[in-house]
């Protein structure tokens, strides 16, 4: 009976995949880039490479895009003493809408526009160019944002930048929930 029971329950989870998997489809990207001079949150030069990855969702029976995901999956950097840093970043958006923390733009038009967006650092992506998600523009009305950036250096430093952006508009086109935090603990 218990194995029973478990097949069945196994089966259901299987069943509920499947089925989630058929509404929408994922496609990833590895952006790597070469940082020469990078000087943002932590206050130093900073000079070596990253790896990010990006994920993007769009619903297959709409054809709309409906999240988005990223994070570093590699990073080697050091400052012009030779001490070495890691940053720690993932972020998720459901919302994929203009945010004030971002002077008006959307973490999308970031991630979309990852060249243009990093002109005033001396940072050079490969294999990407400004445009590369082929998504059509039709964004969601609401959803959330999570995002968390952090550098970890030698002798325990750390510096963190933290933001939770949550956006609600009902089907009247009322807002229902405009919540947003950020916690900065960079050293400007």
């Amino acid at each position: 009976m218990k194995t029973f029971k478990l097949f069945s329950a196994l089966l259901l989870i299987a069943l509920i995949a499947g089925v989630s998997s058929l509404k929408a489809q994922t496609f990833h990207k590895n952006l790597y880039a070469e940082v020469n001079d990078y000087v943002f949150c932590l206050n130093k030069h900073l000079v070596g490479n990253w790896t990010y990855h990006v994920s993007y969702h769009v619903d297959k029976k709409s054809g709309n895009l409906t999240k988005l995901h990223w994070n570093v999956k590699d990073c080697n950097l050091e400052d012009l003493d030779g001490n070495r840093y890691k940053l720690r970043e993932t972020g998720n958006d459901s919302y994929l809408g203009p945010l004030a923390s971002l002077g008006g733009i959307s973490y999308l038009d970031l991630w979309n526009n990852i060249i243009s967006f990093n002109e005033p650092y001396d940072i050079t992506y490969y294999d990407v160019e400004d445009g590369w998600i082929e998504a059509p523009v039709a964004l969601p009305y609401s959803g959330s944002v999570v995002s968390t950036f952090k550098f970890q250096g030698p002798k325990g430093e750390k510096v963190t930048f933290k933001e939770v952006t949550v956006y609600h508009i009902n089907p009247n086109g009322s807002i229902t929930v405009d919540f947003s935090k950020i916690t900065d603990e960079c050293n400007w």
